[in-house]
């Protein structure tokens, strides 16, 4: 993803073949795209048909988001979950604001490129301290690793649209750090704590695809689109016909206009995502006790020679047990 993004952005305002570099770039990926979903299509198998009688794929959706609703913590996550990916998917316009500050194509894209690298030290960072807190601190130490992230990444984030623009230098650094104190809450802190909650792998797939879901959906119409609407308020005006050049201080003018997009897009909903992490600290161990009590319980309770469920008990899968238990 990180090199397909660089090369984008760098062919993106040249011509090939008398056509922009853009719609190129944007043909070879539907393609490749297309390609991959015909060999995941021939390549994986297929599920095997439900038996007859089972529910139907709407009647398990509800079934999941029941669940969901029953569980503070969960409502939480898909929450902290909405109003975090908010900011991600506006800072898709991050590129663009590095070439109307005056950086080339090229360098606009090593500076993306620089950035993004920066998450992959996040996920191992964020899974240390994760773990380090939540031994050190109990269930409140995942939480505190998330919140810290929230925070830590908005200042970065701040101080990466102020003072990037500096300097080519400056914005690949900042944006490395930026993405390396942003990116702690998934592997530090959901994906633990929705596997310490859910041992079942299908119940716990289907709260992280609903989860996801969500998320996606919202920040599609909040995220990128509301940083063009709020910059164009601010007053950001594009060149006047094509071809048109900007005034330096219209382009000037331009630049901060989308700067404070950008810092409003992501500084509102990521102050709300670090507010929704305060009542985990209570809900998470609740939730947690509580179902762990539900799978003793179901360890404990004798089971008839011809109960309907004897293979769970004899097979001795806790994972079996825990999906039980949280029905």
């Amino acid at each position: 993803g990180m090199m397909v993004s660089f090369g984008t952005t760098c062919i993106a305002s040249l011509e090939i073949g008398g056509i922009r570099g853009w719609r190129v770039a944007h043909v070879v990926v539907a393609t490749l795209s297309a390609c991959l979903g015909l060999g995941i299509r021939w390549l994986l198998e297929p599920k095997p048909p439900a038996p007859a009688g089972d529910d139907s794929w709407l009647a398990a959706q509800r079934r999941v988001v029941a669940k969901i609703a029953s569980r503070p913590t969960f409502v939480i996550m898909v929450l902290q979950g909405v109003t975090g990916g908010i900011p991600w998917n506006g800072l898709t316009f991050l590129t663009f604001y590095w070439q109307i500050s005056g950086f080339s194509p090229v360098q606009a894209a090593e500076i993306s490129l620089f950035t993004n690298m920066g998450g992959i030290v996040a996920g191992v960072l964020g899974g240390v301290l994760g773990d380090h807190f939540a031994k050190a601190f109990g269930t409140s130490g995942r939480c505190a690793v998330a919140q810290a992230s929230v925070f830590l990444g908005t200042v970065a984030f701040l101080c990466l649209v102020k003072f990037g623009e500096y300097g080519f230098f400056t914005a690949c650094v900042v944006g490395f750090l930026f993405q390396t104190l942003s990116g702690w809450t998934v592997a530090g802190a959901l994906q633990p704590m929705c596997g310490e909650l859910f041992n079942s792998g299908h119940e716990r797939a289907q709260v992280l695809a609903l989860w996801n879901a969500l998320e996606g959906i919202i920040s599609s119409f909040c995220g990128a689109p509301v940083v063009g609407m709020v910059s164009e308020l601010c007053g950001y005006k594009l060149s006047a016909g094509s071809g048109g050049a900007l005034s330096s201080r219209q382009a000037a003018h331009n630049r901060d206009a989308f700067r404070l997009a950008l810092e409003a897009v992501a500084v509102l909903p990521w102050t709300l995502c670090f507010v929704a992490w305060v009542p985990m600290y209570w809900t998470y161990p609740y939730d947690l006790a509580r179902g762990r009590a539900r799978a003793d319980q179901w360890e404990a309770v004798p089971v008839a020679e011809d109960a309907p469920h004897r293979h769970l008990v004899d097979s001795g899968s806790r994972a079996d047990y825990h999906k039980f238990a949280f029905e």
